[in-house]
């Protein structure tokens, strides 16, 4: 009985990447939506889809009617929606009674009854006596060329009369979204204007703009904060560190929603990204170290990488395929030169001559990383930037795996030599 109770007393949560009510979200994550996902990405993924439950079941499902009748002017559509979302169990605040809906009707159908005179001429009641309507109130609804409801506001007082205000607001032309924004523009600085403001400026006093204010505000600061953490893969520290930094105490999205929509950078957004071209230009990427294992120079992660994450590049003099066979030839390892093919152009990347032309001073971090076929945690992704010099070939190594502290980095150049001493020398091109 227990087994049975818990089942049926099972909270329903929807998935958020197929929008669809579950029973079990793991279970539906791990076979469906993100069963080629790690088990501590589907957890944040449970946790964010919990998270909007709950700010759903606080917030969306309150509706309130007076902000629906300034919305919705139009009544039959406004009381259609008011009797579905009753139906799908929403909370709506003042709300007509079904007394009050019924008597509107009543009235309505009342007021179209044609009167009779008595032989003096003199007005008498009409038809429909028993409704207690008389000739006069006939008369005017008659001659009356509003809305059939509004004739129940002759009967109600200041209730109604506040009614009809609302209605010839929202009726009456106002100024558009876009000159709202001319006049408050929406930057990830600066607060929404207040209700006096507003007024001032000629705008609604009611929360329609304010609330649409607020909501492009919230995607700019979560723009930001993304671009923040382009290249590398966001955590909870980091993105709070930006947010306190700015100085923003309301209306941005939390660390673990940032974390949530990033993405790893495309080949055409890493070519474009000012952090990457910052990167290159200057050698400076951080979270890595050279460090001397005695037999060779290693490159590891001095702090936790996630993966998608931009590290560095493979950085060196970009010279044509035959150049780079010319010396790949004179070497017994193939070293530092990384071929590649651009279309149906050879390509090769010469991380060997050292220092490099651009950068005679510096020791470029990217040529020391390893190779292993195995057991590789980062992969080339081949980009053309636009640099002061001109269009640019680069290789951006990018983690094909989250990335622990002090783990070494190491990729597949994806290329075999099997004959040296100018010989003959055998290479397998990498597209990339």
């Amino acid at each position: 009985m227990a087994s049975e109770y818990q089942k049926s007393d099972r909270r329903i949560v929807h998935c958020l990447l197929c929008e669809k009510p579950q029973e079990i979200l793991t279970t539906h994550l791990s076979r469906v939506c993100m069963k080629k996902n790690t088990p501590e990405e589907r957890l944040k993924e449970v946790k964010r889809a919990k998270e909007s439950a709950k700010a759903w079941t606080r917030q969306a499902r309150n509706w309130d009617y007076k902000e629906m009748v300034k919305r919705y002017p139009h009544r039959p559509s406004r009381l259609a929606l008011l009797e579905e979302l009753h139906q799908r169990n929403f909370f709506v605040a003042n709300a007509p009674n079904q007394a009050d809906l019924v008597y509107e009707e009543t009235s309505s159908s009342t007021a179209a009854v044609p009167t009779a005179r008595d032989p003096s001429g003199a007005a008498g009641v009409s038809s429909g006596a028993d409704s207690g309507v008389s000739v006069a109130e006939v008369s005017s609804s008659e001659n009356s060329t509003t809305d059939p409801s509004d004739r129940t506001w002759q009967k109600e007082g200041p209730q109604a009369e506040k009614r009809r205000r609302v209605k010839e607001e929202v009726g009456s032309p106002t100024p558009d979204f876009d000159a709202f924004l001319q006049a408050f523009p929406v930057g990830i600085t600066g607060q929404p204007p207040n209700k006096t403001q507003r007024a001032n400026a000629g705008f609604p006093a009611d929360r329609v703009f304010y609330d649409k204010w607020r909501a492009l505000q919230y995607s700019k600061r979560e723009q930001h904060l993304l671009s923040k953490c382009s290249r590398l893969a966001p955590t909870a520290v980091t993105v709070a560190k930006v947010i306190e930094a700015e100085g923003w105490t309301a209306n941005h999205p939390c660390p673990e929603d940032v974390i949530a929509k990033w993405r790893p950078l495309s080949r055409a957004q890493a070519q474009s990204d000012p952090n990457i071209i910052r990167g290159v230009t200057k050698q400076k990427w951080s979270g890595l170290a050279v460090k001397d294992f005695g037999e060779q120079k290693v490159v590891v992660a001095t702090k936790a990488f996630g993966k998608g994450s931009i590290l560095c590049d493979f950085h060196g003099k970009v010279i044509t395929g035959a150049e780079g066979r010319e010396m790949a030839e004179m070497q017994d390892e193939l070293g530092n030169l990384f071929f590649f093919k651009h279309g149906s152009e050879e390509v090769c990347i010469d991380a060997e001559t050292f220092p490099c032309e651009c950068h005679p001073s510096l020791e470029t971090i990217g040529r020391w990383i390893t190779h292993s076929r195995k057991n590789y945690n980062v992969q080339p992704l081949h980009c053309i930037l636009k640099l002061q010099g001109g269009d640019r070939h680069v290789l951006l190594f990018q983690a094909t795996k989250d990335i622990v502290k002090d783990e070494k980095i190491r990729f597949d150049h994806g290329i075999k030599k099997r004959f040296y001493c100018g010989k003959k020398v055998e290479l397998e091109w990498l597209d990339v």
